[in-house]
């Protein structure tokens, strides 16, 4: 496949995520307003928490699309900290709970840039493969690397997400399951950073960044 077409297949499906995880939080926005304008104010205050719940939950949604697709991903400003607090917005709710030194990721020094988004999309990998729920633990062993601990019933069974991680898939074989895998193996390759997967237990995946730090000015 010509390069122009696999980049219009790999936006394409990755347009079909966004829509897709956007469609319940907007279409219950939709149902609570039409609750309002048929029995006023006898539903009001239902209507008003699932607009309420449904809005915020369409807005956190969008801000994780939007730091882990967008340009604001790779702001030089944006601190490992920061991705790790967006993450567990998104997961409000949720299965799967993420934990982290904030003291230890908030101080990293000779971060590049796209680090941090690289880091999101990778957790984003992670959650998907807690398919029952599970914990998430981030950690920096040492200058230039940082682990990502996914423990779940089940951790690591969607197999669809190594090869399209690894890169041993074709564009026309990836789907709308795949893709985010893919694009993130593209983002790491794209700032320079190592990724490494294994599952280490059958409900425990481990993860990993390594990356060469930039020396920081004295």
């Amino acid at each position: 496949m010509p390069p122009v077409l696999e980049n219009l297949r790999v936006m394409e499906l990755l347009a079909s995520r966004i829509c897709h995880d956007l469609i319940s939080p907007v279409g219950a926005i939709s149902n609570g307003v039409e609750l309002l304008e048929e029995m006023g104010a006898q539903v009001g205050e239902e209507a008003a928490k699932l607009i309420g719940h449904s809005s915020e939950q369409a807005a956190r949604r969008l801000r994780l699309f939007r730091v882990g697709y967008g340009a604001a991903g790779a702001d030089a400003n944006l601190s490992c900290d920061d991705i790790l607090t967006t993450l567990r917005d998104y997961l409000a709710g949720s299965r799967a709970a993420i934990s982290w030194d904030a003291a230890v990721m908030k101080d990293i020094t000779g971060q590049p840039r796209g680090v941090p988004k690289v880091l999101l999309n990778l957790l984003i990998v992670a959650v998907e493969n807690l398919v029952h729920g599970g914990t998430i633990e981030v950690a920096r062993p040492e200058p230039g690397r940082l682990t990502i601990l996914a423990q779940g019933r089940g951790a690591g069974t969607r197999e669809e997400a190594w090869p399209a991680l690894k890169g041993d898939v074709a564009i026309d074989d990836l789907t709308a399951r795949s893709i985010h895998p893919y694009i993130t193996a593209r983002f790491a390759e794209h700032y320079g950073v190592k990724l490494g997967w294994s599952q280490s237990g059958e409900d425990r995946l481990d993860m990993s960044l390594v990356y060469t730090p930039v020396p920081v000015a004295a």
